[in-house]
């Protein structure tokens, strides 16, 4: 038997700047595992896709306390890295390069999100494939902490710059079993 707990699903229909993922965490679990297949656009154009995590209220915490790290591969040209310290965002969980051929995918594991006397942490891998221009493949590795001590209830995911609508893909979210 597999040591995941199915929690949430969330599928999108309406394109959106920022999606809210709320109530995705609770006191249930210590570790958390929240997958996104395939989000990806219509429109044309460019941008990253980032995150942001949701207090206790839901509400998205745009402070500078976020502290992450991100690498990334292109295929066809040589690795690169960005980072945020501090930030106001979990940057750099994939990238939209409308139109693509695959969507961004990511697989985020969530630390001790609703226990309010630790920092929560998390880490990611992810995935995309752009079909136009010069095709590509890109994986993407990164870490994030979030260093102000306070009960997380859910995750945001945001356009970086606005300049593309996540208007598919869909987003699970799993407790991890002791």
């Amino acid at each position: 038997m597999s040591n995941l707990r199915f929690v949430n699903e969330v599928t999108l229909s309406v394109a959106a700047n920022t999606v809210d993922l709320p109530n995705l965490f609770t006191g249930d679990f210590e570790t958390y595992l929240v997958v996104g297949e395939n989000f990806s656009s219509s429109a044309t154009g460019s941008d990253y896709v980032d995150a942001r995590l949701l207090d206790a209220s839901g509400s998205a915490i745009t402070t500078s306390n976020y502290r992450y790290g991100v690498h990334y591969v292109p295929s066809s040209t040589g690795a690169s890295a960005e980072g945020g310290n501090p930030g106001n965002i979990i940057g750099g969980i994939g990238f939209q390069n409308a139109p693509l051929a695959e969507g961004v995918s990511f697989e985020m594991y969530v630390y001790s999100p609703y226990d309010a006397s630790v920092y929560t942490q998390g880490q990611w891998v992810g995935s995309n494939y752009k079909s136009t221009g010069t095709p590509q493949a890109y994986c993407w590795q990164g870490f994030f902490k979030y260093t102000v001590n306070e009960r997380i209830t859910g995750l945001q995911l945001k356009s970086r710059n606005g300049a593309n609508n996540m208007d598919s893909g869909t987003i699970r979210c799993y407790g991890v079993a002791d």
